[in-house]
């Protein structure tokens, strides 16, 4: 069997269907599908459940809720295709998505085969904010791709396929149970390392659907010990993978704690206090001294200055001109 896509799904009887749907009418049609219903207390069971009994290619598992991270866990211990597939269950496949990555497969042997996604449901435009041009990249050539995981600036699992052997089934992430943030990456580093290749299809493949209300579009204080945890993980590999990726690594981890100072602005309360919030963890994780010597754009470390001196009006200053700024350039 060439595929196995997994979606975890979690009370999105809205979605589900167009979903399900996008995947068992491929054109090609070598797949498994595999939907772990994570404890929902709406109709998405049922609905998963529906389409198990009308195609012997789907499989239903029904969880307590556990959170994405496991859901999907459960998924890949189930998996028998030769590459997985990450799917979200409000998310779409274009109809010949499984096809093109086949025969991406089949010229390249990749490990990994990477492709766009399109906030438009018909496909027509896909998201320009790839970094990686289309292509074979393996030897030398790999280490951009670590080097971008390492920014996090291609670290989303959904978007790609992974041969399945070099996903790390065996081990154990119950101890991550709950984590919000940055569970994508957590289980993208391993991957990558066990792998020696990637291919790019500059194709958009993917329908992502923009949720403003997911559980990470939000500042919750809870977020800075994901983020440290995450961060733990992604510096260790930074390490293994040399000097310039370690580089990558701390400007990345940076990164992340910018991006909670934007969605921060959205929180319910005085956003002053989410800065207070995330400078204090910046401090309580060693990152003020971890970038001592990284090489930062220079809005990024004004910003961070301004955290590490305890300037959190100024540093609001920064994120809200920024976002300014990007909003004129759009």
């Amino acid at each position: 069997m060439r595929f196995s896509v997994v979606v975890p799904a979690y009370n999105v009887e809205k979605y589900l269907f167009e979903c399900l749907q996008s995947v068992t009418a491929q054109s090609f049609q070598d797949f498994e599908l595999i939907v772990v219903d994570d404890g929902s207390t709406d109709l998405t069971g049922t609905i998963a459940d529906d389409f198990a009994t009308a195609s012997d290619k789907v499989k239903v598992v029904h969880k307590e809720n556990q959170g994405l991270l496991l859901a999907r866990r459960n998924g890949l211990a189930l998996a028998e295709g030769d590459y997985v597939i990450s799917l979200d269950g409000d998310d779409c496949l274009r109809a010949d998505a499984l096809d093109l990555i086949s025969k991406a497969i089949d010229r390249t042997n990749a490990d990994i085969i990477s492709f766009r996604y399109s906030r438009k449901s018909d496909f027509s435009t896909f998201d320009d904010s790839d970094p990686l041009d289309d292509g074979f990249y393996s030897g030398e050539g790999y280490n951009i791709v670590k080097k971008h995981v390492c920014t996090g600036r291609f670290n989303n699992l959904c978007g790609k396929a992974f041969r399945l052997c070099r996903i790390d089934r065996e081990s154990t992430y119950g101890a991550y149970a709950g984590l919000m943030h940055g569970e994508d990456l957590l289980q993208l580093l391993p991957i990558v390392d066990a792998s020696s290749s990637l291919f790019c299809l500059d194709e958009a493949l993917y329908f992502y659907r923009p949720n403003d209300g997911a559980s990470t579009s939000r500042f919750k204080p809870s977020q800075l010990t994901d983020v440290a945890r995450v961060n733990k993980r992604l510096i260790a590999y930074g390490s293994k993978w040399g000097d310039d990726c370690l580089e990558a690594a701390k400007r990345g981890e940076v990164d992340q704690y910018i991006y909670l100072e934007k969605i921060n602005e959205v929180a319910n309360r005085d956003p002053l206090d989410g800065f207070s919030e995330i400078a204090s963890a910046m401090h309580r994780f060693g990152v003020f001294e971890r970038i001592v010597g990284t090489p930062l754009r220079f809005d990024n470390w004004f910003l961070v200055r301004c955290l590490q001196c305890g300037n959190h009006r100024m540093a609001r200053a920064v994120v809200l001109t920024v976002e300014l700024l990007k909003g004129f350039r759009s």
